[in-house]
């Protein structure tokens, strides 16, 4: 079976799923005899025994199908990634499969208690994201923008602090040419600082904003936020920074199960300071900027000694025009 082949008729299904709104699901293509056919994941008993490989495609987590792949008696499986590589697999249980979750990391985020987190940054060679006159548009080129837009388009939620609301106004919106998706938007807000005509809070997004502040708020504004079809959490506590922990368990329990952060650059520090994170994408540009004032990609406190910094993996180097994307995770304990 011609691979260019499948991958088109795989899009062409997911295309088909996502504009059907029937989620979440895995899709099953089964090759029959030079024809495919797909399956949802409850449909499976109608090729049980058939003689006949199978490609599956994660679009989406679902425990179940580790369970019914096992008890599928198939000469071959192969593993479809969000991307459309084909991972050819046999005879194992496939979410152990190293490659299975490089391909499909987000999604396997749904093994965890709390989403799978990702963050992302982009910074001038120096380390900085804007000039000491907070001058920041654009240090990444189109191309390296272009790739964020697509890790938007593949987590559930964005999230960001308030400074970085008041100072560049943003949409979090994805923007991508043809199919895509934007991210549900999440804002740590502890006093309720944000202006009732932030762009985040207007019509032009197509999903909701959640913001997290602390007990201690303006119940008027919080009606008014509402009422614009926002969601405004009160943690119970007037502690700041608000406790991450309890704010990824809540957005875990609402169904967000990925979560790409994009600053600012205390946020980034607090995620990191507290582990909670599972990778990062850096962009760095062929750009220097200098002085002592401008921001960097990760501020707050700072750690006090290098054996306590975050270390990390370098998994991958991507080239995006002139800028380099640096993919790393956080390094296990023992690993050198």
């Amino acid at each position: 079976m011609n691979k260019e082949f499948i991958n088109s008729l795989f899009l062409r299904t997911k295309k088909q799923f996502i504009e059907r709104s029937d989620s979440p699901y895995f899709l099953i293509l089964e090759v029959d005899q030079g024809k495919l056919n797909y399956y949802k994941i409850n449909e499976l008993n109608l090729i049980q025994d058939r003689d006949t490989d199978l490609y599956v495609s994660f679009l989406y987590d679902n425990l179940k199908l580790n369970e019914c792949l096992k008890r599928l008696n198939k000469p071959r499986i192969y593993i479809m990634s969000s991307n459309v590589e084909i991972i050819d697999y046999a005879n194992q249980f496939f979410l152990d499969d190293p490659r299975f979750k490089e391909l499909n990391e987000v999604y396997c985020g749904l093994l965890k208690h709390r989403p799978y987190v990702t963050l992302s940054f982009g910074m001038s060679l120096d380390g900085k994201i804007a000039t000491r006159t907070g001058d920041s548009k654009y240090i990444s080129g189109q191309k390296s923008r272009t790739f964020v837009h697509q890790l938007r388009n593949s987590h559930d939620a964005i999230l960001v602090g308030i400074n970085t609301v008041m100072i560049d106004h943003p949409l979090l919106t994805t923007r991508l040419k043809g199919q895509s998706k934007d991210p549900i938007k999440v804002v740590l807000d502890s006093d309720l600082k944000i202006d009732l005509n932030e762009p985040i809070l207007s019509q032009l997004n197509h999903t909701k904003t959640i913001i997290f502040t602390s007990k201690s708020v303006d119940f008027d504004k919080v009606r008014k936020i509402t009422e614009k079809g926002h969601e405004v959490i009160s943690l119970d506590t007037d502690n700041k920074p608000l406790d991450l922990k309890r704010v990824l368990q809540i957005l875990k329990e609402k169904g967000i199960h990925s979560m790409l952060v994009e600053g600012g650059s205390t946020i980034h520090f607090s995620f990191i300071e507290s582990g909670l994170f599972d990778r990062l994408f850096s962009t760095i540009s062929p750009i220097i900027i200098g002085g002592m004032t401008a921001k960097s990609a990760v501020e707050g406190v700072g750690f006090e000694t290098l054996k306590e910094s975050c270390k990390l993996d370098f998994n991958k180097v991507i080239k995006r025009g002139s800028d380099y994307i640096i993919k790393a995770t956080p390094r296990k304990e023992g690993d050198i």
